[in-house]
């Protein structure tokens, strides 16, 4: 079971949970970083549809191994650019707007002509693990 933690000695007005834990009745998912569309390295003009690419192609994954959104322990955020942090902030409460995953966000240099790239850890819950199991 997925638990959130907060605290009132931590700013709480983000979109992120201070910590999360995991009762341990599952695998642990661990996805590596999206950007966009690295095949083509094409990136949509505006940022906002980037980060939407790049969290859309993000659940796709986490969902193929048998993780929901809801079941995301942390995201680690890259930034080209720390003045997104804002714009990015708007799209990833889309995303996760209820109880999100703990979270960090780091201006990095990325590849151009990417400005964002988002990697995650998440658990399929018991029940869930059973067929993706299998196939290990």
């Amino acid at each position: 079971m997925r638990r959130i933690h907060k605290t009132a000695e931590a700013p709480a007005d983000l979109p992120l949970s201070q910590a999360v834990s995991v009762d341990m009745k599952g695998r642990l998912v661990f996805a590596s970083g999206v950007v966009a569309d690295p095949i083509t390295r094409t990136v949509p003009e505006q940022f906002e549809d980037e980060a939407r690419m790049v969290l859309d192609q993000l659940v796709a994954i986490l969902a193929e191994a048998g993780c929901s959104k809801e079941n995301v322990l942390k995201c680690t955020c890259f930034l080209a650019d720390i003045k997104l942090f804002h714009r990015f902030n708007a799209v990833y409460r889309e995303y996760f707007d209820c109880e999100p995953p703990a979270r960090s966000t780091f201006q990095v240099g990325l590849n151009d002509p990417f400005r964002l790239e988002v990697e995650a850890i998440g658990y399929m819950p018991e029940q869930a693990s059973g067929s993706a199991a299998n196939e290990a």
